[in-house]
């Protein structure tokens, strides 16, 4: 064999092993050697990922209100403008006066869940817009002083409650009665649930909040009475937050009630006490429900801004304007929450 024979023998032999060498397929990093339609493919599903994750994870802005209306004889259409224009989702109602057990649609998707035994005293009811109104899951109506409703709201299952409590002049047994229906209805909630209580509850809690800091603030408006007393033992028993008295506002911030010259504050929302993603309340001024009959009195609102994972319960949405009877004249001021939902 010469010399040209036995160099082309031996290139023969590693002919494979190079070939071999020569084809192996390199390893793909960040889909850079993947087909150009198979790169788009994945590059979506990424960005299609990173968005649910980025919806999963954001807040939502969420006002709540609750309003002691009179009734809502001729007032749903300024109620629903009310809540368009201030952008509340869910509207605690009190003193409806509409008989019935029923659920109605007031317009532009807003829809109020109500309950009345006469139709020209107390009632109560819980308006929700197009889109919540469409994760309710029941609705309990205790009385005509009690409404409450159950919802899905993203990951969370959200209580919420509308309570009108005895007037001062009504009789210690109702009184006494509506406050044991309140245990009863409280208690038929999770704990691990969320609740919101918006509520006309006709007391004054004032500022001594001495030996109930986790229940109350000591920004209370007025003086103590049973009816305040009432309502402070009773969020003491089931580990609630009184909302409108963490926070330090000017007098005029802090009203929910007017009559001649007595102010007062009655109207609370409440929360769960591990619930307090809070950063505002207070009452703002402004706004108007009109009525052909009765006369014009002022009502505000409290404006609850919070943050962090879940919502919390609240009131009407800025200064409000609701009719005053003839045969009771007064200046009524509304509540006004307003929330972010995590997730």
């Amino acid at each position: 064999m010469n010399q040209a024979e036995h160099l082309f023998e031996d290139m023969a032999r590693a002919s494979p092993v190079g070939d071999a060498r020569g084809h192996r397929r390199t390893l793909v990093r960040n889909g850079q050697r993947l087909p150009y339609q198979e790169r788009i493919r994945l590059k979506k599903l990424a960005q299609r990922r990173g968005e649910r994750e980025k919806k999963e994870n954001e807040t939502i802005g969420l006002k709540i209100g609750t309003l002691n209306v009179g009734s809502m004889t001729a007032r749903s259409h300024e109620l629903v403008d009310l809540m368009e224009r201030r952008k509340i989702r869910i509207m605690c109602l009190q003193e409806t006066k509409w008989k019935g057990s029923k659920a109605k649609e007031l317009g532009n998707g807003f829809k109020l869940f109500y309950i009345g035994d006469d139709g020209r005293k107390n009632g109560v009811g819980i308006v929700l817009d197009e889109e919540l109104k469409k994760g309710v899951l029941e609705v309990k109506r205790s009385s005509d002083r009690i409404i409450w409703l159950k919802m899905e709201m993203g990951k969370l299952v959200v209580n919420i409650m509308s309570v009108y409590a005895a007037q001062q002049g009504c009789a210690d047994e109702e009184k006494e009665k509506f406050w044991e229906e309140l245990d009863e209805e409280v208690r038929k909630i999770p704990a691990e649930e969320k609740l919101w209580i918006g509520g006309d509850f006709n007391g004054h809690v004032g500022g001594d909040n001495r030996g109930r800091e986790e229940t109350m603030g000591k920004f209370g408006y007025g003086t103590k009475n049973d009816g305040g007393e009432e309502l402070v033992t009773f969020a003491m028993r089931h580990n609630l937050w009184i909302v409108n008295t963490f926070y330090k506002k000017a007098t005029r911030h802090k009203i929910t009630y007017q009559s001649g010259g007595t102010q007062s504050q009655i109207d609370y929302v409440l929360c769960r006490s591990n619930d307090k993603n809070t950063k505002d309340c207070k009452v703002i001024l402004g706004e108007s429900i009109t009525g052909e009959i009765q006369r014009r009195s002022q009502r505000a609102a409290w404006s609850i801004h919070r943050s962090g994972e879940s919502i919390r319960q609240g009131a009407t949405g800025g200064d409000v304007v609701v009719y005053e009877k003839e045969e009771r004249p007064r200046e009524v001021h509304a509540c006004c929450a307003r929330h972010v939902q995590g997730k």
